[in-house]
């Protein structure tokens, strides 16, 4: 071989390994490592560490010379740090102040796989040092594939692929998580809940007690002009009311016997065929949301949603006080099948949206299209 591609091996050799390599009198030539080691509960300094011993600095007990001790090695890294429990004899160096020896008595201990890790992640290169610390050396091996040849060797591909899942991932964790406020924040500004359930029944009247006491008598199948229900007063009258038309009688809840307020529904009276809509009670102070919502949206038990819309605003009597509820009638969007005659559902006061935000929700409806 040419001398000068000998000394050019040599030269190159010679500049990838720490230049204190082959510092020590052993076989085992003391490296240059950041490090410490913990004696008895006293930091020392490292200055060298082999796989059989190391040298550090302080002031230490003279009784301790010649002493075997517990020494804890400690490898600072960013974010965390690596100890390793040797058991050392200590010897002070003499005419070097503060110079100790550790002479490793079991130098193939349990520490020695990971002492020879370190130690040989740090002469690779794989461990560079940043001041007191190690970190993970950023510089790659030099390789025979160029620079830019990606996917043009094995695990190319399998890396592209992996870049565009967390890609996608990501992109749907953002997707997901922009969803999730917008919902939150459209329920919490434009979607008011009723406390009170509403009840699916026919469309017609309701017929109320004209004065507080006890029903004695229910004829929900009385012609027109007949008596629909009798109440014995408290003032000890006896209340009749005639059925006002041709109609189908409904039981509102009251029964026979049962005592009642003034105002409270007794019987609701319906055509033939009517269809049927949804009856609430809506608490005063939900009034005027209501006569400006955009829709109301009824969830009945088993799941159902249905979209239905103040029947008349102007037939509306205004609640006496905040705390009184308000009868209304909802007329739904879509005809109800007539087996759910009877069901109850949870309302929700739906606001229109501003011009802005009503745009943006029609995009994806137009994207559909």
């Amino acid at each position: 071989m040419d001398a000068q591609v000998k000394e050019a091996l040599v030269l190159t050799a010679d500049a990838d390994m720490p230049a204190d390599l082959g510092a020590g009198t052993t076989d085992h030539p003391l490296i240059s490592i950041p490090f410490t080691a913990e004696i008895d509960g006293r930091q020392y300094k490292g200055s060298g560490l082999s796989l059989v011993r190391a040298e550090v600095f302080g002031l230490m007990d003279p009784a301790l010379a010649g002493a075997t001790r517990l020494v804890r090695l400690s490898f600072l890294f960013q974010g965390f740090t690596v100890l390793l429990g040797v058991e050392c004899r200590l010897d002070p160096t003499p005419g070097a102040q503060g110079k100790v020896v550790l002479t490793f008595t079991d130098p193939t201990g349990e520490h020695l796989p990971q002492l020879r890790h370190v130690l040989n992640s740090f002469v690779a290169g794989d461990l560079v040092t940043m001041g007191q610390f190690l970190a993970v050396s950023s510089v790659k091996p030099a390789s025979g594939k160029p620079v830019g040849a990606v996917g043009q060797g094995p695990g190319g591909f399998g890396q592209i692929m992996r870049r565009v899942v967390g890609t996608v991932s990501l992109l749907a964790l953002t997707v997901l998580l922009v969803g999730a406020v917008g919902t939150l924040g459209y329920k919490r500004f434009f979607v008011t809940p009723v406390a009170t359930p509403a009840r699916i029944l026919p469309d017609g009247q309701s017929l109320t007690a004209v004065s507080a006491g006890q029903i004695d008598y229910i004829n929900t199948e009385a012609a027109k002009g007949e008596v629909a229900y009798t109440i014995r007063a408290v003032s000890g009258q006896m209340l009749s009311m005639a059925m006002p038309c041709d109609c189908v009688g409904l039981l509102a809840g009251p029964q026979v016997g049962d005592t009642l307020q003034a105002g409270e529904v007794v019987m609701l009276i319906h055509a033939t065929d009517a269809p049927l809509v949804i009856h609430a009670s809506v608490p005063g102070t939900d009034l005027f949301k209501l006569t400006s919502a955009d829709h109301v949206n009824v969830a009945l038990a088993d799941g159902t949603q249905i979209t239905a819309r103040l029947a008349d605003a102007t037939a509306l009597r205004p609640a006496l006080s905040a705390d009184a509820d308000v009868s209304v009638v909802l007329v739904p969007d879509a005809p109800i099948a007539p087996e759910r005659l009877g069901q109850i559902g949870r309302l929700s006061i739906v606001q229109p949206l501003p011009p802005l935000l009503s745009s943006l929700a029609d995009l994806p409806r137009a994207f559909g299209n």
